[in-house]
C-alpha cells in the first residue's frame, strides 16, 4: 500500500510535506486553490526505473526522447503525449518537473 505524500511548489522552491508536516495540507490546498503562489502535487505511489519517486507535475521522458507531463485523470495517473504512466515505467524516467524545468516541455 502506498503512503500519501505531497510536495508543494511555493513559486521559488520545492518543499516536501515531510518537512512541512501533514497538518498543513488543508491550508496548502486552500492557498493553492486561491492562487496564492502554492501548487500542491501528490505522489503517485510509483517510482521510475531509476528509483525516483514520481509526483504529479513531473516531466517524464521515454526511451525515444519524448517528454510528457505526469497528470491525474479519471483513469489514473497518465503522462501527456504518452500512454498511461503504468505502461511507461519500464522505459522512461523523471527528467524534472513543470515548475523547475518548464523549458523541457517546449523542446521539439
Amino acid at each position: 500500500m502506498r503512503g500519501i505524500k505531497f510536495r508543494v511548489w511555493n513559486t521559488q522552491m520545492m518543499e516536501y510535506l515531510d518537512e512541512w508536516g501533514m497538518d498543513k495540507i488543508g491550508w496548502l490546498q486552500r492557498a493553492s486553490n486561491r492562487g496564492l503562489g502554492y501548487t500542491l502535487m501528490q505522489y503517485t505511489g510509483l517510482k521510475d526505473k531509476n528509483g525516483v519517486e514520481i509526483y504529479e507535475g513531473d516531466l517524464w521522458q521515454d526511451d525515444e526522447g519524448v517528454i510528457g507531463q505526469v497528470k491525474d485523470s479519471n483513469y489514473g495517473w497518465i503522462v501527456t503525449d504518452l500512454d498511461a504512466l503504468y505502461d511507461c515505467l519500464a522505459y522512461g524516467h523523471v527528467v524534472g518537473n513543470v515548475h523547475e524545468n518548464p523549458e523541457l516541455l517546449n523542446e521539439e
